[in-house]
């Protein structure tokens, strides 16, 4: 399987900012410059004193492992809580890839 990168990334920013968007209060950041222990995008919307939040991790690999699913599980626990809330995860991977061992509370987004 050949992925490429950046074709994937602008596939997948263009697929986010579609569903989430700025006339429902939707901000979606991507933080592929940002720190590398942090998701490759952040979603925010802000309701009153809260925050919704929504992760969402590029995997370029052919597979899913249990690696990939602990690292959006623990992105997402460290990003959430106080007045941060968790309104979802989103694993996002090329067409074709196994997927199979990804959890029903997480999204697959293929592109």
């Amino acid at each position: 399987m050949i992925v490429h990168p950046e074709r994937v990334r602008a596939e997948a920013r263009r697929i986010l900012n579609t569903r989430y968007t700025e006339e429902d209060g939707w901000i979606v950041n991507s933080t592929l410059s940002w720190q590398p222990h942090l998701p490759d995008f952040i979603i925010d919307r802000y309701c009153g004193r809260n925050t919704e939040r929504v992760v969402a991790v590029i995997i370029f690999e052919e597979q899913i492992t249990h690696r990939h699913i602990n690292r959006i599980d623990e992105i997402s626990s460290r990003l959430t809580g106080h007045n941060f809330l968790s309104a979802g995860k989103i694993i996002i991977v090329p067409e074709g890839c196994d997927t199979s061992l990804i959890h029903s509370d997480t999204e697959i987004l293929a592109v």
